[in-house]
């Protein structure tokens, strides 16, 4: 025979490209390798078999063999030849002998093969041969050779049971020894769901690929996409690195995604007989198919040996019920562009798989399919049945897609006028809807089809209530209703339910409630919170709250949306009404996500209003935290052009300058809310703001005009019929007569106050801020301590009466708040301690000491080690005990002698600052604040966003900056500003989420500045100038990373950085 030449590139294991992830599930699985006689991975193109493998065999120290067939390999005397060279490292020697001996032999085959490996395998001395493992990749160019099946087959059944053997295919692998093997349970197997990527592993290989944050949803956008697939989440990425981050999929289709269907073209598709090819184009323009499905659409050309030649061949194709199979989203999207060029009779199939969907009811498939196959009469007369029930389960773009593949219509049906309507008014395009509802009434009307005109109007009476604008509701409303028939109950039920919360929007409970019972007679179904609104309104809060609570408990994922409705925003406002901050936050956050996942911008300004409503009664108030929420929302609500949604806002704003003690301002915020909710004829807000008015005036010591506005607002919540609204007012009115010294007047408030929470449970009132009621911390605690010296409770109705306080204020006990990202400042009780007040420079270093190891707490020779080095013993005691006295003195001037501080505790010989003590400390805050961050980035990056300014802005400094340099602090200041750096790194990241490029640059050159070595700056700067087409300052920062590198640390660039760089300037 003539010899044979090896290549050693068929023999050699292939390297690991450097953007490899460690997988541990599909490595631990891997690992078992050496347990089994044979392993078998299967799977289609592109699915990362070979990269797998390798990366498990370079964790795994045994010996290896690989090969690498092709197809040129198709004979036993070729593969043998291969595979004993494949067997060099396990057999040494064996690859020449081989050789050397079928040389030598005139007729060759595979038994002969067979016979004479295994002769050279036995002729090894035992001590020769080593356990190991042997890959044959790539086994689908040779499996259908009959000599190569025989011999191989033969192979695996005889070899030594040190002999480990990995066959990677990506067809199906059948040979007799594998099937008795696998009867046994003795192989390993490996399927296209073991090889493809989790959303975890996508989400990392993102990570580690682009210096850029995807969001949850843009992640799982991909996964879904792809199924997986790591050759097309590849060319994705591919395409994204020199793209803004924008219509992720459409970007990767057009571009990369030509390389994938090239190769699918020529390494796939035409490597199939003819009549597979033919069933495969035309069988992928189904979403997904069984056999009696194809045989009816397809007819004669259908077999079910092709099914089965497809499933056999592993082109693809899933399994996703018993008989029903789908084929790979990309590997369908391939082959249906695929069949548009070489399927002629293409449109006939699309009509044929319509009228079949049709048949089954399966009105969007069959629409889908008509519309491709050019039944224009048909398909429009589906889409005016389907169209609305499209938009109200959130699929609005699908109807519009659907509509752009239609001819141009001269009219279009009214009823699809409807759908379009609601479409844009859940989009928050009020105007527009408007316009199309009042097109869809003239059409109903011409075609006297007055239950098409009820729904028109009832559509705008909905725009407006959505945009609080009930006289223009009401109006509609009742046009609607007099559309009606006797007959139609339901429909009317569902008007006099929106009547009903119109009426609640205008402030009057009492009408609502009418027009509620009214509804309820035609079995009303309520589902925009009707009831809880009116629970509410009228001062039943906590009614209100178990109403929308065991709402939400239904609340599907997707739900129509409900404008200011929503469940969660609901919840948030009763919650800051009823003095429940850390639960209003929560829902106020919820309602920001729904917003955002729902598509509706004006949910998520009133989300962030409501954010900021919880910020507002949380003590101790981040100030700047509210003032950005209620900016946020505001923003967001402007670009709505909704005149109302500006109300709740100023409502806030009004507040927060009273506690500026800004009168001027917050009188201001004030009216021009009074001013809309006028405007709108909305009662009970307009009562509301009125309050809000008095209650900043009370603030700001401008008692008269108080005590006017708040009289006003009782007078409209009386009216109104809110009992809640009432009882606060009777709180402010009892807080002005205390300042005044008027004990008539506090005498008539106190009595109402006390009436209202002990008939309708508003307590709340009394024990903590909300708000309406107490929002500056002063607690109703004097209120008591008043009635008794007036005489109007004894000693012991207060103590029965009063709450239980947890006093936050001056004179109640000491609240401490400390300031030590930069220079430390500490103030006691809103006073600041100056450098004089410590008297005892010793006493300052304690307490920067214990602060500093609060968490672990300091052995007292620990502390005089630090304070006192050079002192003996005797004498630092000394000194720690008149400094410790002292330090206590400072944060607690009216502690009594001999009692325990509040701020320090002792334990033994170990002193700690007590963590459970009244303090507010800007590190805990600055820290909390990142870690909340860093957990929502992907999922709510605005929210993470206003989280890590928040941080950035209290970070005003160094850890203890200026204080002694002690081995400690220095430990301590590293880590902060580590965290700092992290912080303007996302944010940094955020900004080119945004292509808020110019931003991102201000983001890095803060990092630089803490830390000139940080690489990843670099890496975003490059980025960000890559992305502004500025290759000159690619350049610069890349060489200026080198320098700085180079000098300060003698090291080069990371690869990544090197290939941003690349990316950039090649």
């Amino acid at each position: 025979m003539q010899p044979v030449v090896l290549l050693r590139s068929k023999l050699n294991m292939p390297k690991l490209d450097n953007d490899v992830i460690l997988r541990t599930a599909l490595k631990a699985k891997l690992a078992d390798l050496d347990k089994y006689p044979v392993t078998v991975v299967s799977a289609g193109a592109g699915y990362g078999k070979t990269t797998a493998l390798v990366q498990a065999l370079t964790q795994m120290s045994v010996p290896c063999g690989w090969y690498n067939p092709g197809p040129e390999d198709d004979n036993v005397y070729i593969f043998s030849a291969y595979l004993a060279g494949a067997l060099e490292p396990l057999a040494p020697g064996i690859t020449n002998w081989y050789l050397n001996n079928i040389a030598q032999e005139e007729k060759f085959d595979w038994k002969k093969a067979f016979q004479l490996l295994m002769a050279g395998l036995e002729d090894r001395e035992e001590q020769e041969l080593r356990p190991g493992i042997l890959v044959v990749d790539d086994w689908h160019f040779v499996q259908t050779e009959p000599e190569i099946r025989l011999f191989f087959d033969r192979f695996l059944a005889c070899r030594r049971p040190t002999l480990h053997v990995v066959i990677l295919s990506r067809e199906k692998i059948n040979l007799p020894e594998i099937d008795r093997l696998r009867a046994k349970g003795k192989v390993l197997e490996f399927s296209e769901q073991d090889l493809a990527f989790s959303y975890q592993e996508i989400h990392q290989f993102i990570n580690n690929f682009l210096p850029v944050t995807f969001t949850q949803q843009e992640v799982e956008q991909i996964y879904k996409h792809t199924e997986g697939w790591i050759i097309a989440i590849r060319l994705i990425l591919n395409s994204l690195a020199n793209k803004p981050k924008q219509n992720i999929l459409s970007q990767a289709e057009y571009e990369n995604m030509e390389i994938l269907f090239e190769y699918l073209a020529h390494d796939v598709l035409v490597r199939q007989p003819e009549p597979l090819q033919m069933f495969l184009l035309k069988s992928s323009i189904l979403e997904s198919f069984h056999a009696q499905m194809c045989q009816e659409i397809l007819g004669d050309e259908f077999s079910y040996d092709l099914l089965a030649l497809v499933r056999k061949r592993g082109l693809f194709l899933s399994e996703i019920d018993k008989g029903i199979y789908r084929y790979h989203n990309l590997f369908r999207e391939f082959l249906r562009r695929e069949a548009s060029k070489r399927v002629p009779d293409l449109q006939t199939i699309h009509v044929k798989a319509g009228d079949y969907y049709l048949r089954h009811g399966e009105e969007e498939q069959a629409l889908y399919h008509l519309i491709l196959g050019k039944q224009w009469d048909k398909a429009v007369a589906i889409l005016r049945k389907i169209s609305r029930n499209l938009v109200y389960s959130g699929r609005g773009r699908v109807l519009c897609g659907y509509l752009q593949q239609l001819p141009a219509m001269e009219h279009i049906h009214p009823d699809i006028i409807m759908a379009l309507g609601d479409e844009a008014r859940f989009a928050c395009n009020y105007k527009k809807a408007i316009g199309l509802y009042e097109q869809a009434a003239a059409n109903y009307s011409e075609a006297n089809d007055f239950t098409g005109v009820s729904n028109a109007y009832r559509g705008i009476g909905e725009t407006y209530l959505d945009i609080i604008q009930p006289l223009q509701a009401q109006l509609y409303l009742r046009r609607a209703y007099k559309a009606l028939t006797a007959e139609q109950g339901k429909e009317k039920a569902a008007i006099l339910g929106l009547m009903a919360e119109n009426m609640i929007n205008r402030g009057n409970p009492r009408r609502a409630e009418r027009y509620r019972r009214l509804a309820r007679e035609f079995n009303f179904e309520d589902k925009n919170n009707l009831e809880a609104r009116i629970l509410l309104r009228t001062g039943r809060i906590y009614d209100a709250i178990k109403v929308v609570e065991r709402q939400l408990s239904r609340e599907k994922s997707y739900h129509i949306p409900c404008s200011f409705r929503e469940s969660s925003l609901i919840l948030s406002l009763c919650y800051a009404y009823s003095g429940q901050p850390d639960k209003a936050l929560a829902t106020a956050k919820e309602g920001i996500r729904v917003g955002e996942k729902l598509r509706s911008p004006f949910i998520t300004a009133v989300g962030y209003i409501r954010l900021a409503h919880a910020l507002l009664i949380q003590l101790p108030r981040d100030k700047e935290q509210c003032w950005l929420a209620y900016q946020k929302g505001l923003d967001i609500g402007s670009k709505l052009d909704i005149l109302r949604s500006r109300t709740e806002v100023l409502q806030g704003q009004c507040l927060l300058h009273a506690l500026e003690n800004d009168w001027s301002a917050a009188k201001s915020c004030g009216h021009s809310g009074v001013k809309i909710t006028e405007q709108v004829q909305d009662r009970w807000f307009t009562a509301v703001l009125y309050h809000t008015l008095g209650m900043s005036a009370a603030i700001c010591q401008q008692f008269t005009e108080a005590k006017a506005y708040l009289q006003a607002a009782n007078r409209l919540f009386h009216r109104c019929g809110d009992n809640f609204g009432k009882a606060a007012g009777a709180w402010w009115l009892a807080y002005i007569a205390l300042h005044r010294q008027q004990p008539e007047e506090f005498q008539v408030a106190f009595h109402s106050l006390l009436s209202l929470c002990n008939t309708f449970g508003y307590h709340f009132l009394l024990e903590r801020p909300t708000l309406l009621g107490d929002i500056t911390g002063f607690t109703s605690k004097p209120f008591f301590n008043e009635a008794v010296r007036l005489g109007l409770l004894t000693e012991e109705q207060s103590a029965q009466t009063a709450p239980t306080f947890k006093d936050t204020r001056p004179g109640f006990s000491t609240t401490l708040r400390i300031q030590a990202l930069g220079s430390l400042k500490v103030w006691r009780d809103g006073r600041e301690i100056v450098r004089s007040d410590w008297r005892r420079e010793s006493s300052r270093h304690l307490f920067c000491l214990l602060l500093t190891a609060r968490h672990a707490g300091l052995h007292k020779e620990t502390i005089m080690s630090y304070l006192w080095p050079e002192a003996d013993y005797e004498a630092a005691a000394r000194n720690f005990k008149v400094t410790l006295h002292n330090l206590m003195n400072i944060l607690e001037p009216a502690r009594q002698p001999r009692k325990p501080s509040s701020f320090i505790q002792r334990q033994g010989a170990v002193y700690q600052w007590n963590l459970t003590a009244n303090f507010w400390l800007d590190v805990d805050e600055f820290e909390h604040a990142i870690m909340q961050a860093m957990n929502i980035v992907y999922q709510q990056p605005c929210e993470a966003e206003l989280l890590l300014r928040k941080s950035i802005a209290l970070y005003r400094g160094d850890y203890l900056e200026g204080e002694q340099e002690l081995e400690l602090y220095t430990a301590e200041r590293e880590r902060l500003v580590g965290l700092y750096i992290k912080a303007a790194e996302l944010m940094a990241k955020l900004c080119i989420r945004q292509q808020r490029y110019e931003e991102a640059l201000n983001w890095t050159d803060v990092i630089v500045k803490k830390d000139k070595c940080w690489e990843k700056a670099y890496q975003i700067k490059m980025w960000c100038y890559g992305k502004m087409k500025n290759p000159v300052m690619v350049a610069r920062t890349y060489k200026k990373c080198c320098e700085t590198l180079r000098e300060e640390l003698a090291v080069k660039p990371s690869y990544k950085t090197t290939e941003i760089y690349r990316k950039f300037t090649d």
